[in-house]
């Protein structure tokens, strides 16, 4: 299959090694940074642009893989009829295309895309989504081509995959950094929790989450929680925090 990439950044770029890997022809990158476009055309041997009315006419599909905020706007620049147009975001419908071309979807890889990290996209989920059988089909072969793990969601059911993988990804990672800044007030580094973080992950890979809750929360260790919160007098907002994630684990293991 042709295949044109709107975008140039993290998912843009392991899904374009991805399909080619598959066999598909990335015949362009549309970037609106020309250097960007170009960066990336070159990594997949092919033609770049930054002008929309310079966008190759005859691709199978065009995967937008731009921020979410800015589909809707783009969508709108160009004529896209006749076009099968797919987007990668998770909080967006596919319905964003309506009004441009009759065949439209959504290919959305269950992961956090960083181009200094290689990742193996087969291991990686992807959920898809789609107007017609024409694009279910098209969509499928390509899934099947980079994931040994594809699945047919609704966009409530995508919403609702995309909340909680913000929980499990982006908040966890940002307790990480809470837990780096309180470690480094006694000189501590970061590294020293990580065989800690392993195990935890290893854990849930097997386990259900609420069997390997530990800590004073889950014990209601009252004296350990007060302490805690003393030592956490001088960062209120992360004092915040773990008091209302002390109640949250407290009210589902009464």
């Amino acid at each position: 299959m042709k295949i044109v990439l709107i975008g140039s950044g993290n998912v843009a770029t392991d899904l374009g090694k991805a399909f080619q890997n598959g066999g598909h022809e990335i015949v362009q990158v549309y970037s609106n940074s020309a250097a960007n476009a170009s960066k990336l055309a070159k990594e997949l041997k092919c033609e770049s642009t930054h002008k929309v009315d310079m966008i190759y006419p005859k691709a199978d599909v065009y995967f937008v893989a731009i921020k979410d905020d800015m589909i809707e706007t783009f969508v709108k620049k160009f004529n896209w009829a006749g076009r099968i147009m797919v987007h990668t975001c998770a909080s967006l419908p596919m319905d964003v295309f309506k009004n441009s071309t009759k065949e439209y979807g959504v290919f959305y890889p269950l992961q956090s895309f960083n181009k200094e990290r290689k990742l193996n996209m087969s291991t990686i989920p992807v959920f898809i989504e789609s107007n017609t059988t024409k694009t279910k089909k098209i969509l499928k072969e390509l899934a099947k081509c980079v994931s040994d793990k594809t699945y047919e969601i609704t966009y409530e059911q995508r919403l609702t995959l995309h909340a909680a993988a913000v929980f499990a990804n982006n908040f966890t990672n940002h307790l990480y950094k809470i837990a780096s800044d309180i470690l480094r007030t006694s000189g501590l580094e970061f590294d020293v929790l990580k065989p800690l973080i392993k195990e935890t992950a290893d854990k849930v890979m097997t386990l259900d989450p609420a069997a390997v809750q530990t800590g004073p929360a889950q014990r209601k260790d009252v004296k350990t929680i007060k302490k805690h919160l003393d030592l956490l007098k001088n960062f209120p907002a992360y004092q915040n925090i773990y008091e209302q994630l002390t109640e949250s684990i407290e009210r589902q293991s009464r």
